[in-house]
Order: structure tokens, then C-alpha cells, then sequence
């Protein structure tokens, strides 16, 4: 087995244990972060996201314990 595959096997471990936090209720938004609340992301299933939604997420987040002061926008292609 070479390194390449071990290197695989332990990202695919690590995406594991990644957790839905919220989704809404048409499965268009998700809220997905780590147990040690060091990694979140919201995800979108468009590249656009109305600040109520986003928003919303964040204070979900926060009241998960993440620190969401470092919490940073991506922009996307087609926003």
C-alpha cells in the first residue's frame, strides 16, 4: 500500500466525522461542521445565499459553540 492511498484513507476518515448541524427543509442550505468545532461550512446548493439564511446559520452555529468571529464569506462564481 503507498502513501498516496493511506493519505486518502485518513482525509476520508477526517470527512467523516464532519456533522450536519441544521439543513433546511428543502435541502437547499446545510450547515455541516467538525466535533471539535475547529471546521464549519454552510453549504448552498446555489451559489447565492439571502442574509436571512446565512445569518440564521451563523447564530446556529454560534450557539453550537463555534467561534464564528473567524467565519468568512466565499464568494462564488455567479453571485
Amino acid at each position: 500500500m503507498g502513501k498516496a492511498d493511506d493519505d486518502g484513507r485518513e482525509r476520508a476518515k477526517e470527512f467523516h466525522r464532519n456533522q450536519i448541524i441544521a439543513l433546511s427543509p428543502d435541502y437547499t442550505y446545510a450547515l455541516v461542521g467538525d466535533p471539535a468545532r475547529e471546521y464549519l461550512w454552510i453549504l448552498s446548493r446555489s451559489p447565492q445565499m439571502d442574509d436571512a439564511t446565512y445569518n440564521r446559520f451563523v447564530e446556529e452555529a454560534r450557539m453550537e459553540g463555534f467561534d464564528v468571529s473567524r467565519f468568512r464569506k466565499t464568494r462564488q462564481s455567479g453571485s
